[in-house]
């Protein structure tokens, strides 16, 4: 029997794929659906390794390349997104397939055929040639147009200091103080944004590594943030991205 795993931070989402796997293969067996980063290790370390993996790119917690740095990883791998931001090309490896979401039926259908017709031994190679393959061909957003009264005007990225989700949307704090709303979801941005500078510091918050001007270790394993220009509300990283937070704020 071919076991399958869901990685999907969207539960709507999960259920629907999984679905749509059980209409086209009915003897496929799914072992569970996880959220994020953290509680897919925790289940591959745990349990049985499952055939196929289906993995949204864009988790709560950050992007799932990150699971294949922590855990030795066997199965073959469908990769799901909202997001066309990496480049297709780049998943033109043998054990690993991409699917745009919503999830249509036919590409799914054509997946699991290319599934089940190769081997997938050669995951662990494909993997990495999978992250080079994205390192040279992704190139990342420079700047961001904002508009202002009747004009529009182009913003160069090393000009934020921080984004922030609010009721209303996407907030963009300038160095010079200056405050823009924009019509991007965080998501989008932290995947247009060169992780070198910037970092998605929690759910709300993504910050140039240049605003950061304290960390300091906090209770219960997490990390506050003093940022400036000053943004209202605490900004925490959490436990579970503190160690990511200390690579990224270290290099």
């Amino acid at each position: 029997m071919t076991s399958y795993l869901i990685v999907e931070d969207e539960a709507p989402a999960a259920r629907r794929l999984q679905r749509i796997v059980e209409e086209i293969k009915p003897e496929f067996i799914c072992l569970g659906c996880c959220e994020s980063i953290e509680s897919t290790i925790e289940f591959l370390n745990s349990n049985s390794v499952p055939d196929l993996v289906f993995m949204d790119i864009h988790l709560a917690d950050g992007i799932s390349f990150t699971i294949f740095e922590k855990v030795e990883f066997k199965s073959a791998v469908i990769f799901t997104t909202a997001y066309d931001n990496y480049a297709i090309n780049a998943f033109k490896v043998d054990s690993i397939d991409y699917l745009l979401k919503p999830i249509n039926t036919e590409e799914l259908k054509n997946a699991l055929k290319r599934f089940e017709s190769r081997s997938n031994q050669a995951f662990s190679h494909d993997i990495k040639l999978l992250i080079n393959n994205i390192q040279q061909e992704k190139s990342f957003r420079n700047r961001i147009l904002i508009t202002k009264a009747d004009r529009l005007l182009p913003i160069g990225v090393q000009d934020i200091a921080w984004l922030a989700a609010e009721a209303k949307g996407v907030i963009m704090m300038m160095n010079s103080h200056e405050k823009h709303a924009i019509n991007f979801t965080l998501d989008e941005l932290q995947s247009q944004l060169n992780p070198q500078d910037f970092f998605r510091v929690n759910r709300s918050v993504i910050a140039h590594r240049n605003s950061i001007i304290q960390a300091a270790l906090h209770f219960n394993g997490k990390i506050k943030l003093q940022i400036h220009p000053e943004i209202e509300s605490e900004i925490m990283v959490s436990r579970d991205r503190a160690a990511d937070f200390k690579l990224w704020f270290g290099s």
